[in-house]
């Protein structure tokens, strides 16, 4: 597991949208360029009270929460841990023709361990965006919105050579900030954070600029790809590696092959309540 390491180059945040300085509210950040306007969904990161939290803007992904659970009184039961779920406050709204959500039967929720780089720091998760989502004239994502004053919004670079992808590697720490090659990251511009939660842990995260073949996506991250143009859907997939580590993969999709998965998945939900 190399967490950004030596193996990788990093790449800078070279954009900032309206917002304002990192650390004093949450996190946005989407990869995009702003020649071409083609950008990726939207992220947020942000803390409440002993937890971070990770969630895309798009509504059509808003089901979908990742928890990073510190150690809270409160909750001594459940205790401290990571977990990719659907997201309790999230309500069904209108107009939603596009949202498809297909998930492994059982799957959700999944808590995950992510993979310790040290006694206090942890990669907890992946998000990864491929170059062939940033290719002039495919469809983009919904651009961006307006975040409140106190909020940091980042424009990232997209990937320029094809097999390359641009990972956000994020981090859960102890005792105090963590960035992997902190000097050469900051000289690029590609950390993200600190955030901070009242239970003293730290959320940072790293941009990486790395080679598909030399870091692979995970197998079960991948959905099916589209058979033409028209089959095309922009997506995620998500997978827990080896190493406990969760995966994000924005990619394109086929619409098709992700209907019929959704149809079998109702039909086998039907079959069990009978």
């Amino acid at each position: 597991m190399d967490g950004g390491g030596d193996s990788a180059e990093t790449s800078g945040v070279l954009g900032m949208l309206p917002g304002g300085p990192q650390g004093k509210g949450a996190i946005y950040f989407c990869v995009g360029s702003r020649q071409t306007g083609i950008c990726s969904y939207a992220w947020r990161l942000w803390w409440g009270q002993t937890s971070f939290y990770l969630k895309a803007r798009e509504a059509n992904l808003a089901e979908l929460k990742v928890s990073l659970h510190g150690p809270d009184e409160r909750h001594v039961e459940t205790g401290p841990g990571f977990k990719i779920a659907y997201d309790s406050s999230f309500q069904q709204g209108e107009g939603k023709p596009n949202a498809l959500l297909v998930a492994t039967p059982g799957w959700l929720p999944r808590w995950f361990s992510g993979y310790a780089v040290s006694e206090d720091d942890t990669h907890v998760l992946r998000l990864r965006f491929p170059y062939d989502l940033f290719i002039p004239g495919v469809p983009s994502a919904p651009a961006p919105a307006e975040v409140k004053a106190r909020d940091f919004a980042g424009l990232i670079p997209p990937p320029e050579r094809h097999l390359y992808v641009v990972d956000v590697d994020v981090f859960v720490s102890q005792r105090r900030p963590y960035w992997p090659n902190e000097s050469q990251a900051r000289q690029d511009k590609a950390c993200l954070g600190p955030l901070q939660s009242k239970s003293g842990e730290y959320l940072t995260a790293v941009i990486v600029h790395r080679s598909a073949l030399a870091s692979p996506t995970p197998r079960l991250a991948k959905a099916p790809g589209p058979k033409n143009a028209g089959d095309r859907l922009r997506g995620i997939g998500a997978a827990v590696d080896d190493h406990g580590v969760l995966w994000i993969c924005e990619q394109w999709m086929s619409r098709s092959a992700l209907e019929a998965l959704s149809a079998e998945a109702t039909r086998s939900d039907a079959q069990a309540v009978e």
